[in-house]
């Protein structure tokens, strides 16, 4: 009897395990399934995140939108190609013409699916659905396309350079070595030469009076614009940013 008991409660023990060890498969098995599912659902993302390529969306695209209180508004996007965006708008017809009336945007660009994200901006457009790699449609505060209205929302790419109308101002990290000049563009996080100017000597001048290590970064108010200009190999451009106006150094070791 004592073997007989003995038995069955090892049966019943047994048994709990086996019953514990196919509930503990089911459910291993079952989030395995869940994570292949996510990875083909991520690398299915990866593949058709966008049927255009940065080659087909960079250039610049530009047209007049509407204006509340304006005849219109020149809107030209430049994409570039390394995902930065400069965007100037021009608010032409202004009844008080005493003010500004162009301003200027930096940032970086995004690409989901057909929709084109202008990010970190802070006035005009900031999505576009892309019609074709010529056309973007400027979508409403929601995500929207904008429908029921006979007035031009759309932007057209155009085989042109973009060439500011005025010095753009920017804030950076600026630094001075050795005769050689540099800043880092907040709104991009992209670091360029800086050219020889008037205004660039008073900045090196002001820079050596407030710097307290060699090749610190120190934040800098300036206006200036993109130019290509003669690099450190001779015979080739590079990209340069030219400063034609210094405002100020801000007490800052970063853009944050």
């Amino acid at each position: 009897m004592f073997l007989l008991y003995l038995s069955f409660e090892t049966f019943s023990i047994m048994k709990k395990h086996t019953i514990l060890s196919l509930a503990l498969f089911a459910v291993l098995l079952s989030c395995q399934n869940a994570a292949d599912k996510n990875k083909d659902k991520d690398s299915l993302a990866v593949t058709i995140s966008s049927p255009f390529s940065v080659k087909d969306m960079s250039g610049v695209y530009t047209d007049t939108i509407p204006c509340a209180d304006c005849a219109g508004i020149v809107t030209t996007l430049r994409l570039r190609k390394d995902s930065n965006f400069i965007m100037q708008q021009e608010y032409v017809g202004l009844k008080d013409s005493s003010g500004e009336h162009i301003f200027y945007q930096l940032g970086k660009w995004s690409l989901l699916d057909s929709t084109l994200k202008l990010n970190e901006i802070t006035e005009g457009p900031r999505q576009f659905k892309v019609v074709n790699p010529g056309e973007l449609n400027i979508l409403d505060n929601e995500g929207s396309v904008i429908t029921e209205t006979k007035l031009n929302y759309t932007l057209h790419k155009k085989e042109m350079l973009f060439i500011p109308k005025k010095n753009i101002p920017v804030r950076g990290m600026f630094m001075y070595f050795a005769d050689v000049a540099r800043i880092k563009l907040c709104a991009w996080g992209k670091d360029f030469p800086v050219a020889l100017t008037p205004a660039s000597v008073k900045m090196e001048t002001e820079y050596g009076k407030i710097q307290k290590a060699d090749q610190q970064r120190i934040l800098a108010e300036v206006e200036g614009r993109l130019e290509m200009r003669p690099g450190m190999e001779e015979g080739k451009k590079e990209e340069t940013y030219v400063i034609y106006k210094f405002n100020k150094f801000l007490p800052a070791d970063s853009c944050k």
